[in-house]
C-alpha cells in the first residue's frame, strides 16, 4: 500500500503494482535495434508520400490508398521513436510526471491507437474497393470518394482510440494505456480485438477470396486491350493481397496479447516477467515487437509488386538505367546506320561491277 501513496510530483518514485511495465533493461537492450528498424522505415515512407503527391501519373486511387498506408506508418513510427526517447531519458534523469503524462497520452499512446487503427481501415477499404472493380468494374471509385474514404478511415480509428487519451498515464518512467487493470481496461482490449482484428480479418479474407474466384474464371471471347487490363488488375489485387497478408500475420501476436490480457485480467508485462509461462511470455514479446515491424514491410512490398514505387523509391538507378539504355539504343542506331551504308556501297559496287560487265559483252558483240 506504501508504493501506491507516492506523490505524482516525482515522476521517478511512481510505483503501481496493479501494471507493471515492461523490463526496463529488456526495453533498453532491444530499443535500439527497433529504433534502426522504424527509423530506417520513416525514408522510404516519406518518399512515397511525397513522390505519390508530386507527381501527376501517381495521381489514382490505388496510390491515394498507398500514401494512406504510407502516412498511418509514419505516424505509428514517430510514436515508436519518441516512446523509445522518452524511456531512454527516463532511465537516466528523472522527467516530471505532469510533463511524462503529458508525452504519453499526446505523443505515444493515442498517435501509435490511431495511426495502427487507421492503417486496419485502409486495408478493409482497399479490399472492398478491389472487390468492386473486379466484380462492377462499371462503378469506379474516382480519386475523390478515394480521399474521402481516406479521411473516413482516419475519422473512425480517431473515435476507437479515443479512450486513450483519457487512459493513457505514465507509471515507474514508461508509457501505460491504463493505470491498472480494470473491467474498463478488458472492454477497451475486447473492442480492440474486434475492430483492429477480427472484422477486418473476416472483410479481407472473404473479400480476396471472391475476387481471386472471380479473377480464375476464364472468358473465350475476350479482347487484347480486356485481357490487358485483367492482368493489371491481378497485379495490383496480388500486390494489395501481399499487403494484407502480412499484416494480418503481423497482427496476430499483438490481438493474441490483448486477447490474453482481456481473459487474465493481466497486463503484458506480467506475461513478460513470468518466466514459468514461457508461451505467454512470447506472445508478450513479439506483440510489443510486431507493431513497430509493421512499419517497415509495406515499402518492401511495394518495391517487389509497383515498378512506379520503385522508380521513386531508387531514382538514381533508373536515371542511370535509362541512360545506359538510351546509349545503348542509340548505338544500336549507330551501327545498324554504318551496316546499312556498308550494305548500300556493296550494292553500288556490285552495280557498277555489273555496268561494267554489260559494256565488255558489248563490246565483243560489237567487235564480232
Amino acid at each position: 500500500m506504501e508504493s501506491l501513496n507516492v506523490s505524482k510530483e516525482d515522476g521517478s518514485n511512481i510505483t503501481n503494482s496493479a501494471n507493471p511495465t515492461l523490463d526496463t533493461a529488456m526495453v533498453l537492450r532491444a530499443g535500439p535495434v527497433i529504433l534502426i528498424l522504424v527509423g530506417f522505415s520513416i525514408i522510404p515512407n516519406t518518399v512515397i508520400v511525397v513522390g505519390t503527391q508530386l507527381k501527376k501519373s501517381l495521381r489514382k486511387k490505388t496510390y491515394y490508398f498507398i500514401r494512406n498506408l504510407a502516412c498511418c506508418d509514419l505516424l505509428l513510427a514517430l510514436s515508436v521513436i519518441t516512446s523509445l526517447s522518452t524511456t531512454f531519458t527516463a532511465s537516466r534523469s528523472p522527467i516530471p510526471y505532469h510533463t511524462f503524462n503529458m508525452i504519453c497520452k499526446f505523443l505515444i499512446v493515442f498517435p501509435t491507437y490511431w495511426s495502427y487503427t487507421a492503417s486496419v481501415q485502409t486495408l478493409v477499404i482497399i479490399s472492398i474497393e478491389r472487390y468492386r472493380a473486379i466484380y462492377r468494374p462499371t462503378k469506379k471509385v474516382t480519386p475523390k470518394k478515394a480521399k474521402l474514404l481516406c479521411v473516413l478511415a482516419w475519422l473512425v480509428s480517431f473515435l476507437i482510440s479515443l479512450p486513450f487519451l483519457f487512459s493513457a498515464t505514465s507509471v515507474q518512467n514508461q508509457c501505460a494505456q491504463f493505470p491498472s487493470q480494470s473491467r474498463w481496461a478488458i472492454i477497451v482490449n475486447v473492442i480492440l480485438i474486434i475492430f483492429q482484428f477480427v472484422i477486418p480479418m473476416i472483410v479481407m479474407i472473404t473479400a480476396y477470396i471472391l475476387i481471386f474466384r472471380k479473377l480464375r474464371i476464364k472468358t473465350t471471347s475476350i479482347t487484347r486491350e480486356s485481357a490487358n487490363s485483367r492482368n493489371l488488375k491481378r497485379k495490383t489485387t496480388s500486390m494489395l493481397l501481399a499487403t494484407t497478408v502480412t499484416f494480418l500475420l503481423c497482427a496476430l501476436p499483438w490481438t493474441l496479447m490483448l486477447l490474453l490480457e482481456a481473459v487474465t485480467g493481466k497486463f503484458s508485462s506480467q506475461f513478460f516477467n513470468d518466466h514459468s509461462n514461457l508461451g505467454q511470455r512470447a506472445i508478450a514479446i513479439l506483440g510489443r515487437i510486431s507493431m513497430p515491424i509493421s512499419t517497415i514491410y509495406n515499402p518492401v512490398i511495394y518495391c517487389i509488386y509497383n515498378r512506379k514505387i520503385r522508380q521513386l523509391l531508387f531514382p538514381c538507378y533508373y536515371y542511370y538505367r535509362s541512360k545506359n539504355n538510351s546509349i545503348a539504343a542509340a548505338s544500336g542506331l549507330l551501327s545498324q546506320e554504318k551496316k546499312s551504308n556498308y550494305d548500300n556501297k556493296m550494292v553500288r559496287l556490285s552495280l557498277q561491277n555489273n555496268f561494267r560487265e554489260g559494256i565488255s559483252s558489248l563490246t565483243v558483240v560489237t567487235v564480232t
